[in-house]
């Protein structure tokens, strides 16, 4: 018992693993030398353990913030062009609209969004139909906050109403029915409306039947760098293929990073995005 007064519990302080630790070794029967130069490093287990800490709540931190990152990056905002072939050629406006609005209400990626007409001189201000900003909430990247919980929601809500508005501009918007259809022009009109936000993702979706025939390409310098180009409801004819690879060279060499031509009975889930 005398021994053990050099390792009394209630001396070395409630909770202390090391000298908890020293003093089962005591109670075991152990020699003095062990536990002696046990307490002598005491010191030196504290700096060991201290450092330990250190370095996991520092990759903890570190974790986190690529996470957050990534997420972040996963959730990048986009300007999101919409062109509706308004010509006589094209049969499938209802179709387009309909289309359209799945899209605006269930991608929440854009927080820009323009609707214009492509008529016979696509590029003039008669051919729009809306344009809106959105709340950005893919700024909002803390998940776990309860104040950027709240925030965001307020500001999703704010987001569909707008969208509501502008699915009631697109559905109420008469078709220009011209005799010639002019992209090229709406083309134009596009490309400089995505070079004046280059930090936002530029998404262009066409509905059209990619048949120009005002002849206006030489009246524009095109530049689509790095748009997204999703050509929807396409609409068919015996020319469609020769035209299908014509766009898709013209866009690729406009600079856009990818074309996807989709026709009219092919499902737009996997253009959306949540």
């Amino acid at each position: 018992m005398d021994k053990l007064k050099t390792l009394n519990p209630l001396d070395m302080g409630m909770g202390d693993g090391i000298f908890s630790v020293l003093f089962v070794i005591k109670i075991a029967g152990f020699n003095n030398d062990v536990v002696m130069a046990l307490n002598k490093n005491r010191n030196t287990w504290r700096k060991i353990m201290s450092k330990f800490f250190s370095i996991f709540i520092t990759s903890i931190v570190f974790l986190f913030s690529i996470f957050s990152l990534g997420w972040a990056d996963v959730k990048k905002s986009s300007q999101c062009m919409f062109l509706i072939d308004g010509s006589l050629s094209y049969k499938s406006t209802d179709k387009a609209k309909e289309s359209l609005k799945n899209i605006i209400m269930k991608d929440n990626s854009c927080v820009k969004i323009y609707v214009r007409w492509i008529s016979d001189d696509s590029y003039l201000d008669k051919n729009i139909i809306t344009s809106q900003a959105l709340n950005d909430v893919n700024k909002i990247n803390n998940p776990f906050g309860i104040k950027a919980k709240k925030i965001k929601e307020k500001l999703i809500k704010e987001n569909e109403v707008t969208k509501k508005n502008i699915i009631n501009a697109v559905n109420s918007s008469k078709s220009p029915n011209s005799q010639l259809t002019d992209i090229y022009g709406a083309l134009m009109a596009s490309s400089v409306r995505f070079m004046r936000e280059p930090n936002l993702k530029p998404m262009l979706y066409i509905f059209s039947d990619l048949e120009d025939d005002a002849n206006k390409k030489n009246h524009y310098e095109i530049k689509l760098n790095g748009v997204t180009v999703y050509v929807m409801d396409f609409q068919t004819n015996n020319n469609s293929e020769f035209l299908k690879n014509h766009w898709t060279r013209f866009f690729k060499n406009a600079g856009a990073q990818t074309v996807d031509i989709m026709h009219l009975d092919e499902p737009i889930t996997r253009y959306t995005r949540r």
